[in-house]
């Protein structure tokens, strides 16, 4: 255990339970994540008897289910279900983090947030499973909440698991501080200013390295982190914005070597139990960035970050001991990672083209196998729940009227051509759904959304000067949503 670990660790109970807010609350950001069909309905989280010193609670692994469910990116998908967009991946996500809520053992004393989150987690997998766009909005509104008393009661319970130098807890807190957002929030420090959140984030990533048990072997690495780290609340703490953006950028530039060092460090490594270590990996992975880089050597780009960051994932493969579902498809992930550093070692854009699309294509087969290995089914895994909208109706405006004044449609997603053949600008406004959208004369234009409620709606020209009062408020239609 490092010098600053075990200097901090007495302080625990002192700094109390802060909230732990992962940037940009969302991973690759990709827009890759499955839907998937759970394999029956017991969601139950298994949670210990007494406190976490009496139980089998090991820290290592609640950080790591703690920084997959970070990266599942709550704030992000509560937003835009806000605004009535319902993502094809939400529903996989949500489902692999009630897997993982389920998988891991908890420690009694948090039960109570425990089970609320999870409860939150299954009302949100029933709403989008049933495409109730309205109700999964404010499931996840719910969901994005109850997320931060879970974080704070496993912060807190932290100080009081059996620890342990293992591969999930060392790689589960790397997770933690990429997600983190070091990065972006040493930008911002320096350009804008200092964000409300940034002080608790700081904090909670300040908690968990301290709570984490590393190698003696990278003592120099962490303590030098976890001292920018304090530097760094420290500025916050006083809103001191010019001492706060050094700090941020010496928290940036240190967070390289700590979190290299930790990653170089696994391979000498065992320990967490096997569904922890998988989701430690597995969230690592998906942090790279795989789908982005595709694209990017596709395009003929070979960024200078890559071959490091491949590098890091071939030790995260090797280091977390894969077996059942997953044993498979990660030596064939393996194999593929292997083509791709080699093509990047050579700077053979083509080959590293070729490559990267096959790392990108068969880290699906992880996910998938990681689901299974979480009990939840994979029939529908790749379905595209919520894409698309089905049968196109077409809508015709003219000045000053709808042609189609009622239009009926099956509850779902709904895909309307607007058709302005007027010679004033027009459109359409339906405030159930969120529509607002605005044609000029003579185009075209299409749009999609979910009609998650049965009944008749009424909507409107979204444009008040395409006309006269009286000749404005004429244009009226019906949407029958049956």
């Amino acid at each position: 255990m490092s010098r600053y670990t075990k200097h901090l660790v007495a302080l625990l109970a002192l700094l109390g339970a802060l909230a732990l807010v992962a940037a940009g609350c969302g991973g690759d950001g990709n827009g890759d994540s499955d839907a998937v069909e759970a394999s029956n309905g017991d969601s139950a989280v298994e949670v210990t008897d007494g406190g976490a010193e009496a139980s089998g609670a090991q820290a290592g692994d609640m950080v790591a289910a703690m920084a997959f469910i970070n990266d599942a990116g709550f704030h992000d998908m509560s937003e835009a279900l806000a605004e009535g967009k319902l993502e094809a991946g939400y529903l996989g996500t949500v489902r692999g983090a009630q897997g993982v809520l389920a998988a891991i053992e908890w420690p009694d004393s948090i039960a109570t947030d425990v089970e609320a989150f999870s409860s939150d987690v299954e009302a949100l997998e029933t709403a989008l499973a049933n495409e109730k766009q309205k109700a999964a909005a404010a499931a996840s509104s719910a969901v994005h909440e109850s997320q931060h008393a879970f974080s704070d009661s496993v912060l807190e319970a932290l100080a009081e698991a059996p620890q342990s130098v293992d591969v999930a807890g060392v790689l589960g807190a790397v997770n933690i501080v990429s997600g983190a957002g070091f990065h972006e929030m040493s930008e911002t420090l320096a350009q804008e200013g200092i964000e409300p959140n940034f002080l608790d984030k700081v904090r909670g990533v300040n908690e968990v390295v301290t709570a984490t048990a590393w190698p003696d072997s990278i003592t120099e690495q962490v303590d030098a982190f976890g001292s920018d780290l304090k530097a760094l609340e420290d500025a916050l703490a006083n809103e001191n914005q010019k001492a706060a953006a050094e700090a941020g950028d010496a928290v940036h530039e240190s967070q390289h070597a700590f979190s290299g060092a930790a990653v170089g460090e696994l391979g000498s490594l065992s320990g967490g139990s096997e569904i922890a270590q998988a989701v430690a990996g597995i969230t690592y992975l998906d942090a790279v960035g795989f789908h982005d880089m595709s694209e990017a050597l596709a395009g003929g780009e070979i960024e200078p970050q890559y071959l490091e960051q491949v590098r890091g994932a071939i030790a995260v493969t090797q280091a977390v001991g894969w077996s059942g579902e997953l044993a498979g498809p990660m030596q064939q992930f393996q194999g593929e990672l292997a083509a791709l550093e080699s093509a990047l070692a050579d700077e053979a854009v083509s080959r590293a083209a070729e490559a990267g699309e096959g790392v990108h294509a068969s880290q699906h087969s992880i996910s998938d196998g990681l689901l299974a290995m979480l009990g939840v089914e994979l029939e529908d895994a790749h379905a595209d729940a919520g894409s698309g909208g089905g049968e196109v109706i077409s809508v015709e405006i003219s000045d000053w009227a709808f042609e189609q004044p009622t239009i009926t449609v099956p509850e779902g997603d709904v895909t309307l051509e607007l058709v302005n053949r007027g010679e004033m600008p027009h459109g359409v406004y339906l405030s159930e759904f969120k529509v607002n959208e605005s044609v000029a004369a003579g185009e075209t234009k299409e749009i999609t959304f979910h009609a998650d409620e049965a009944g008749t709606f009424q909507f409107l020209c979204n444009d008040p000067m395409c006309g006269t009062a009286a000749q404005h408020a004429g244009m009226i239609g019906q949407l029958v949503v049956e």
